[in-house]
């Protein structure tokens, strides 16, 4: 009886533990999905951190990043965000060089890591920045060209040999860009001491977004520079007039100073206005950048000209004197005087000089040397006079060969004698 009540207990037991196991996977062990509680109205995402809601929103995102120069962030994508968070994200690393400007020139690699938190994904995205590249926060950005020639002309002035600008709408191309560079030097030859050479690589993004790399390379060192510019800058024209002050004697008198100190030469690298002015020595285009240099410091409107001379390349000045547009050629007024290069008009320049016209103001003015001054004209030279052509005399018959030469009778041999 006690054998059996013992196994009728074990039985009992055994049955209890079973269902106490059953019950406890069913009532007590459950797996459920964790979610976040939303932050409060008003209660901003924490730093580094952001949510984007679609593709569009993801592309801003990352583009913040570059125009703020970061490396990292983490993106979290919305529960119900709209795409596929990795393809997205491929596909805005793979072709954002295309649609940006800046991105295409400072970004060398953007990757990314992703992860499922539950209800959403996020995004660690790391963004590597080129070595070449210089730091996005001395980028200059602007939101059209307006104001680019003033910037230059800063550059210039402060020695920068690297300048880059980021333009939400321009129409420069990479060669428009390095001709405004020449432009804005040779507009006053004073900001540099010589002519940089510009080197400009350009980035385009989508619409009319460009950025301009520019190197400029001065061919000689800052110090240098500086002290070519002070100079320049200490060179005081009024010591150059005499008493008629009017403009057209004036801009004569800077021709004549130009003229007879500045030896002119076919020599290269003589080309800016320090060489002219300074140095006394320098080619037409050292010369006509030095004259514009003058003619700015007495307030006479002044510009090179660029275009050929005999075929050749060659350099001079046109000015504007009471409304009326003259050329000024100092090398014409070294070579031959002054009265042959100073306040010429188109007319008179079309026998030797070619230019492009529609670039230039055209010059028709009444003044010449000879006006200005009230010198008498020197007479042109004449030619010599050559003698009247004469009538010419009838060719005659061409001669026969003479025949051939018999001796005199009082020549002839004299006979031998008979034996």
């Amino acid at each position: 009886m006690r054998k059996t009540a013992l196994v009728l207990l074990l039985c009992l037991l055994a049955g209890l533990l079973s269902g106490c196991g059953s019950i406890y996977r069913a009532d007590y062990y459950h797996e459920t999905d964790v979610s976040f509680p939303a932050p409060p109205q008003g209660e901003t995402v924490p730093a580094g951190k952001v949510t984007v809601a679609d593709g569009n929103e993801l592309r801003a995102e990352l583009l913040d990043m570059v125009y703020a120069g970061q490396s990292e962030r983490r993106i979290a994508f919305d529960s119900e965000y709209a795409g596929d968070p990795r393809a997205d994200l491929e596909a805005a690393c793979g072709t954002m060089h295309r649609e940006d400007a800046l991105w295409a020139y400072c970004v060398q690699n953007a990757r990314f890591e992703i992860s499922h938190i539950v209800t959403h994904d996020e995004a660690d995205v790391h963004i590597d920045y080129a070595e070449s590249a210089l730091p996005v926060g001395e980028v200059l950005q602007l939101n059209y060209a307006a104001g680019l020639e003033k910037i230059l002309h800063a550059a210039m002035e402060s020695d920068s040999r690297r300048l880059v600008i980021l333009i939400g709408n321009s129409r420069y191309s990479a060669d428009a860009m390095d001709d405004l560079v020449s432009a804005v030097y040779r507009a006053d030859p004073a900001c540099a001491a010589v002519a940089p050479l510009a080197d400009v690589y350009m980035y385009s993004g989508a619409g009319r977004q460009r950025l301009y790399d520019i190197e400029l390379d001065y061919r000689m060192d800052d110090e240098t520079l500086r002290e070519r510019r002070a100079e320049l800058s200490a060179f005081d024209s009024e010591a150059l007039l005499g008493a008629d002050r009017s403009d057209g004697m004036r801009a004569l008198a800077l021709a004549a100073y130009l003229s007879e100190n500045c030896e002119l030469t076919a020599l290269s690298g003589h080309n800016s206005a320090w060489d002219a002015l300074i140095a006394g020595q320098a080619d037409s285009e050292g010369l006509a950048l030095a004259y514009v240099l003058l003619c700015s410091q007495q307030n006479i409107p002044c510009q090179i000209v660029e275009g050929l001379r005999q075929r050749q390349e060659h350099f001079w000045n046109i000015i504007e004197l009471d409304g009326q547009h003259y050329h000024v050629d100092l090398t014409a007024c070294i070579r031959d005087g002054i009265g042959s290069g100073f306040l010429l008009n188109d007319e008179s320049m079309w026998t030797l000089y070619r230019w492009d016209t529609s670039s230039y103001a055209i010059c028709a003015g009444g003044l010449d040397y000879w006006t200005l001054t009230g010198q008498e004209r020197a007479p042109a030279p004449q030619p010599a006079e050559t003698p009247a052509p004469t009538e010419e005399p009838e060719q005659s018959a061409p001669p026969t060969e003479e025949p051939a030469e018999t001796p005199l009778p009082s020549e002839a041999p004299e006979p031998s004698p008979e034996p």
